[in-house]
């Protein structure tokens, strides 16, 4: 990352999502493909990609839901 750009990473722990899609709280979530930076429902595409999290706690379509990041598992 560029010193010029802001960045948080974060791997592990419950953050703030951004939300693409209807998510359910228990179930795994995938980056999207359409919103950089989004989530949304495992089972709302095939995909051998990297699983996100699981959903904690969720607002709605475009809001900023809980996951639970399981990036460093």
């Amino acid at each position: 990352v560029p010193a010029s750009v802001y960045c948080w990473l974060q791997t592990g722990g419950q953050a703030a999502v951004l939300t693409s899609g209807i998510l359910v709280i228990g179930d795994f979530c995938v980056p999207s493909g359409t919103i950089d930076g989004a989530v949304m429902p495992s089972l709302a595409v095939e995909t051998d990609g990297p699983m996100v999290g699981h959903v904690a706690g969720v607002l709605a379509d475009t809001e900023y839901s809980v996951i639970d990041l399981t990036l460093d598992s």
